[in-house]
């Protein structure tokens, strides 16, 4: 099965070398658990390594607030 890496050291690893290939990936967890920074970076090496598209979609958290949270990453 082809997969999509995630650019994330340990994380491909644990999940076989990535998430399968034209799949649906749902996050979810508790508030505070790291889910829009999984997902930033996730989609971050992705475009950036991978040439691959991706959607984000949050019903809840405002872009501004989605910057703020991955500024101090450097990305």
């Amino acid at each position: 099965m082809e997969r999509v890496k995630t650019g994330i050291p340990g994380l491909d690893e644990l999940l076989n070398g990535g998430i399968p290939k034209t799949h649906l990936a749902l996050v979810t967890g508790t508030s505070g658990t790291g889910k829009t920074i999984f997902c930033c970076q996730f989609i971050k090496e992705g475009v950036e390594r991978y040439n691959e598209n991706a959607v984000y979609l949050s019903f809840e958290e405002p872009i501004e607030a989605i910057k703020e949270n991955v500024k101090g990453f450097g990305w």
